[in-house]
């Protein structure tokens, strides 16, 4: 179960670096050649592709709530919400106080 968990997640990332890699490529090509419509289609096409790439939160989430992260094995506060767009910090490590 672990290793198919860490399979998905390798997979997932090498995914995603593929697609940021392509995009910067197409990036500095379209700026060279000054080729509006390939840097539009960047704009269009690949960068709907790399926010799908994001973390869904439930509704009920609050600014300063953290939250784990299911992809990265690491905790994120939650910084800002705006509509539908939220803002993520990696969170502090805090020592809990057992009053010992």
């Amino acid at each position: 179960m672990l290793e198919e968990r860490i399979n998905e997640l390798k997979k997932k990332l090498v995914d995603y670096t593929s697609l940021v890699i392509n995009m910067f490529e197409k990036s500095i090509k379209g700026l060279v050649e000054k080729n509006v419509e390939l840097l539009t289609g960047i704009i269009e096409k690949d960068e709907p592709n790399a926010n799908d790439f994001e973390i869904e939160l439930d509704d009920g989430t609050i600014e300063g709530e953290v939250i784990p992260c299911p992809d990265c094995g690491v905790d994120l506060e939650i910084t800002k919400i705006d509509g539908e767009i939220a803002k993520a910090d990696i969170a502090e490590i805090t020592e809990e106080d057992w009053g010992e």
